[in-house]
C-alpha cells in the first residue's frame, strides 16, 4: 500500500470553542491512492469533558418542543442537552449490524468528510484550556482493511456569562470584606442601607469591568483581561473592596 494513501484533516466550526455552546467537528479525508477507498468506520475517543450530540434525538426533541406553548418552552430542557450523550462516551459512526459494510466511498484524488456536533456542558467554573483526543478511521483498500489515526484539538473558553457571575459574587464579597474591616467603627453586623447600596454599585461596576475586558478588536486591546469565573470574582472583589475609584483607574488605563 502506498504511503499516505489516506490524508485526514480535522477541523472545528470556530477557532475557539465556548463552553455551553454546541460546536461541530469535521473530519475531511482525501484519497491519495490510485484506487477507490471504502470507509467502514469513524471512531472517536471522546474525552470526559465533551459530550457528542445524537442528531436523531436532537431532531425529535426539537420537533416536540415546537409543539408546546411559549411558557412551557422557556422552562423546558434545551434540545442540545437532551440529545447530548454521557460525558466521555466514545462516538462511533458505522453500520453496527454489519461492520464490513461501506458507509462512504472516496475515489482517487477526491475528498469526502463527516461531521458531528458536540457540547461541553460544564461552563460556570470552566477555565481556558486545550482539549485533544484521538480518532481512528477504518477503511478498505483493494479488499484489505487499514486504519488511519488522527487528532482533534481545540481551545476551550468559558462564556462571558461565567465571568459576569464571578464579578457579581466577587463584588458582594469585596463589599462585605470592606465593612468587616471597619467593624471597629461600626456596630457588629450592622448592615444598613449604605451596605446594600455599596454592594449594588460594586456588582454593577464589576459586571461592566468584565464586559469591558471582553472587548478584543484590532484597535482595542484592554490591559485587563478576565478569562473565567475566578477572574470575575477577583475583579468584582477589588471593585467592592477598593471602591469605584479603582474601577475608574482600570478603565482609564485600559483605554
Amino acid at each position: 500500500m502506498a504511503i499516505d494513501a489516506l490524508k485526514v484533516v480535522s477541523s472545528i466550526s470556530s477557532p475557539c470553542i465556548v463552553a455551553g455552546k454546541p460546536f461541530t467537528i469535521t473530519i475531511t479525508i482525501t484519497n491519495a491512492h490510485d484506487d477507490k477507498v471504502e470507509i467502514l468506520e469513524y471512531f472517536y475517543h471522546i474525552p470526559y469533558q465533551v459530550q457528542w450530540i445524537h442528531d436523531n434525538n436532537y431532531d425529535k426533541t426539537y420537533e416536540e418542543l415546537q409543539k408546546r406553548n411559549l411558557v412551557t418552552r422557556l422552562f423546558s430542557k434545551s434540545p442540545w442537552k437532551t440529545a447530548a450523550q454521557p460525558p466521555g462516551q466514545n462516538m462511533r459512526f458505522a453500520n453496527l449490524n454489519n461492520p464490513d459494510e461501506c458507509i462512504q466511498t472516496v475515489l482517487p484524488g477526491e475528498t469526502n468528510s463527516y461531521s458531528f456536533k458536540a457540547l461541553v456542558t460544564n461552563w460556570l467554573f470552566t477555565t481556558g484550556y486545550e482539549i485533544s483526543f484521538e480518532g481512528c478511521i477504518t477503511y478498505r483498500y483493494k479488499n484489505e482493511k487499514h486504519t488511519s489515526r488522527f487528532h482533534v484539538c481545540f481551545l476551550l473558553r468559558p462564556p462571558l456569562l461565567a465571568n459576569i457571575f464571578g464579578a457579581i459574587f466577587g463584588g458582594l464579597l469585596g463589599t462585605t470584606a470592606k465593612y468587616l474591616k471597619d467593624i471597629d467603627t461600626l456596630p457588629l453586623f450592622s448592615f444598613d442601607l449604605s451596605f446594600f447600596s455599596s454592594s449594588a454599585l460594586a456588582v454593577i461596576l464589576g459586571v461592566i469591568m468584565v464586559v469591558f475586558s471582553s472587548r478584543r478588536t484590532s484597535n482595542v486591546q484592554p490591559i485587563l483581561t478576565i478569562e473565567d469565573f475566578w477572574g470575575g470574582v477577583f475583579a468584582g472583589f477589588l471593585v467592592g473592596y477598593l471602591g469605584h475609584d479603582f474601577f475608574g483607574k482600570v478603565v482609564t488605563i485600559a483605554k
